[in-house]
């Protein structure tokens, strides 16, 4: 038992502090995953340019073109997603509801593009020679911590309907 001097705020009070860190770690998993997305996606970029296959390098496929490219759509439309969020929560105008699809939509969207860069690499995406292994499985946690996906969905939907 914790002595009443050395407790932090009110009695009773701890999961409404717990639950309000939740948010803030919502968002910031967030960003972790959007780092991985732009590090598979530099990854690739190098890769498609290096690689040789058929007397060209693999950057000339139009399938690796598309995949590249939609690694890079969807980057930058996750960041831009992601700050804004993390904007509102900075003002005081992020809700349970903005952190939770935040948190259920940019893991999420990372997984595939962690999936896509080890197709591109082929037999080296998912040997340790290559680090896109472990960009996906270290991915695979922000899909997890703070609240499952599941989780999140359940979050959103009871917002969305009104329901406690």
């Amino acid at each position: 038992i914790v002595p009443v001097a050395q407790r932090v705020g009110e009695e009773n009070q701890s999961i409404n502090h717990l639950m309000k860190n939740l948010e803030i770690e919502r968002i910031t998993i967030s960003g972790i995953s959007l780092g991985i997305a732009k590090a598979c996606l530099e990854q690739c970029v190098r890769y498609a340019n290096e690689r040789k296959q058929f007397g060209t390098t693999i950057g000339h496929f139009q399938m690796i073109q598309k995949m590249i490219a939609e690694m890079a759509a969807e980057t930058e439309m996750m960041e831009h997603y992601l700050y804004s969020v993390a904007k509102a929560f900075d003002q005081g105008l992020c809700d349970k509801s903005s952190a939770a699809k935040v948190k259920l939509n940019i893991p999420k969207m990372v997984t595939k593009i962690a999936l896509d860069a080890i197709q591109i690499h082929g037999g080296y995406g998912y040997s340790r020679e290559f680090p896109l292994e472990r960009y996906l499985r270290d991915n695979k946690l922000m899909e997890i911590g703070a609240g499952t996906n599941e989780v999140m969905i359940i979050i959103i939907a009871k917002s969305l309907l009104e329901l406690r």
